[in-house]
């Protein structure tokens, strides 16, 4: 996470010195037209439509420096190698020094953006176009840099293209770049990406332009944001599935495409990151967002030793969504027509009909880890019903045929007043039990036994933890779900248990960095959905990492 946070910024102020080599540009720089700026993100208004994503990032010293006191000390050495490895790529290596060439005249915000993949000229393989724009806040530092001789090497192709001067840099890797009413320094890494930006300046649709997209932005703003990110969710999408090999069902793809755009402001808070985010529809998008939000009731009745959990206010809702082909698909790729064929031919029971029709309130999944076990834990899933009859037909039945078809030993118990059914194999191992937490809300349980951790209700309940409460922080009080992960206690799970799968070790360094993350979602309107999303970070003392590459 925090290497793709640092990239943006120290590739953007590089290449922005490789801008300057030429005579041409003082020119460009010091003609101030009064370029006028607004309050969405730098270079939103030359960047074309069709942008797949973009990232807006701060270059205020004080906020880098907050973001490097997060993590552990290997992580925060990671994040220092990183930093210095894009320097030495895009500064040191052409002769520039951030602090003597950049810092005096850069904005306070900087932007890279990533285009689709455009064709190149015959015999090239396609390439991915990335755009940065930098904004000029002091033309006359920006000429006091340009009178150092470093900036005045010769022999640099330049070209004109739609009235505007493009200066073609021959460094390792080429870029192209451009100056755009003496306000904005653009780069690219085509001649076509440049182009494109032009066009885009000389009326061409621009990213700012997207519809809902100042809007989306207004309601997601805050005092003082290290980033501002956006997302074209149908093209991104597309570009994401044709890279990993992948394929959506026709139904699915027709539904991403009625989405617009993802944006989240990145926030830096004592504890960690806060990603205040929206997702919005197409305006003309005959698909409408069912306007709920009563979830958050499951949460106490989870134990405060839960490690992760999954909430949403309708799980007839959620599946009808998800079923249909609903963006969820491209983070979790469950095929849900595969798994209710799996379900009929395992058991002989329909999946929608025996169960998801009666599944019509709130719903959590969680896991827990087993009572008294360092290795052991178990998946519970909790659903609330307006017909507890259906229901407790459907488990009988399902009962019925774990017996008769798998041999399990089915019984029944009592755990205070509640009817407890366990299935077991034999010589009476516990795989999986299922209840009644009250008159409408059915549990069930797979794996280590972790029925006594819920039944009856925790004394320490999740939502009254502390570090719940941190990662749910959020003033969205009506929402529609939440998830929670517990990462470091999980990350001990992982460890210790034989069975459980193991991250990377990449991976598993930055996992180690977090305490834990929680997301928090609510349906605003019939076309939008706000997310507040909080990483707690550890924290291994003051960072001793280089600094150079901010701005105070």
């Amino acid at each position: 996470m925090f290497e793709k946070k640092a990239r943006s910024l120290p590739i953007a102020v590089g290449t922005a010195g490789l801008l300057l080599v030429g005579g041409g540009v003082a020119y460009w720089l010091l003609a101030d037209k009064g370029w006028i700026g607004n309050s969405l993100p730098v270079g939103t208004n030359v960047l074309p439509q069709e942008t797949l994503a973009s990232v807006s990032v701060s270059t205020n010293r004080s906020q880098w420096q907050q973001l490097q006191q997060f993590g552990t000390s290997e992580t925060q050495l990671a994040f220092q190698r990183s930093l210095t490895d894009l320097q030495d790529r895009y500064l040191t290596r052409n002769g520039f020094n951030y602090e003597e060439d950049i810092r005096p005249w850069v904005g306070d915000e900087v932007t890279v953006a990533f285009l689709p993949m455009t064709k190149q000229p015959s015999g090239l393989p396609v390439q991915q176009a990335t755009v940065w724009v930098l904004p000029i806040e002091n033309p006359e530092r920006a000429r006091q840099a340009l009178e150092n001789p470093k900036f005045s090497q010769a022999g640099q192709p330049q070209r004109t293209y739609r009235g505007l001067n493009i200066q073609e840099i021959q460094g390792s890797p080429p870029y192209s770049a451009t100056v755009i009413d003496n306000r904005l320094v653009v780069m690219a890494s085509t001649p076509q990406a440049i182009e494109q930006v032009i066009d885009t300046y000389r009326g061409s649709d621009s990213l700012a332009e997207t519809p809902g997209y100042k809007r989306a932005l207004d309601t997601i703003k805050a005092g003082q944001s290290f980033a501002r990110v956006y997302v074209n969710l149908p093209a991104a999408a597309a570009t994401a599935i044709a890279n990993s090999g992948r394929s959506l069902s026709s139904e699915t793809s027709a539904r991403i495409q009625e989405t617009q755009g993802l944006g989240s402001t990145v926030v830096l808070e004592p504890d960690g990151i806060r990603f205040k985010s929206i997702s919005w529809l197409k305006p003309n998008s005959q698909r409408k967002l069912p306007v709920e939000n009563s979830s958050g009731k499951l949460a106490n009745r989870l134990p405060g030793s839960t490690l992760v959990m999954a909430s949403g206010d309708d799980f007839q809702e959620f599946w009808q969504q998800y079923s249909q082909g609903s963006e969820s698909q491209l983070v979790v790729p469950f095929n849900p027509k595969r798994f209710q064929a799996s379900v009929q031919s395992a058991t002989g029971m329909d999946f929608e009909k025996d169960f998801v029709d009666w599944m019509d309130g709130e719903f959590a999944l969680a896991l827990l880890p087993a009572p008294g076990q360092t290795q052991g834990a178990g998946l519970v899933l909790m659903a609330q019903t307006g017909d507890r009859r259906a229901a407790e037909r459907s488990l009988q039945q399902l009962d019925e045929v774990m017996g008769s078809k798998f041999n399990l030993n089915v019984s029944q118990s009592k755990i205070g007043n509640q009817t407890l059914t366990t299935w077991k194999v034999p010589p009476g191992l516990s795989v999986a039990s299922h209840g009644w937490l009250d008159r409408n809300t059915a549990f069930l349980t797979l794996g280590a036994p972790v029925e006594s951790t819920i039944v009856p209700q925790p004394k320490t309940a999740l939502a009254s933890t502390d570090l719940f409460q941190a990662a749910t922080d959020s003033n969205l009080d009506a929402n529609s779900g939440r998830f929670f992960v517990d990462m470091a206690r999980t990350q001990t799970l992982l460890d210790s248990s034989p069975l459980l799968p193991k991250l990377p070790p990449d991976a598993r360094q930055f996992a180690t960095a977090i305490r834990a993350i929680g997301v928090t979602a609510a349906v605003k309107s019939e076309r939008s959905t706000r997310y507040d999303v909080v990483v707690e970070l550890e924290k291994a003392g003051n960072s001793q990492a280089d600094t150079s590459l901010m701005r105070q």
